[in-house]
């Protein structure tokens, strides 16, 4: 969760990424392993992919493991 609010945070709220990440669900209790999922296609996560390169690094992992379920 934390990981999802920082990403939120660096972008603006007239961006492609931040109407994507706005869609997002949540599940799970937020006190230990809260999931956040975010329901896009695949141009969204590359687009979401791409930014989190160049603003926030630490989501990487995150994005890349939903591509990687998208195309599997």
């Amino acid at each position: 969760m934390r990981v999802y609010s920082d990403f939120l945070g660096r972008v603006t709220l007239e961006s492609r990424e931040y109407a994507v990440l706005k869609t997002a669900i949540g599940e799970g209790n937020p006190a230990t392993d809260h999931t956040v999922e975010i329901l896009c296609d695949a141009g969204d996560a590359t687009l979401l992919l791409k930014r989190a390169t160049e603003s926030y690094p630490e989501a990487l992992p995150f994005i890349q493991l939903g591509l990687d379920v998208c195309i599997a």
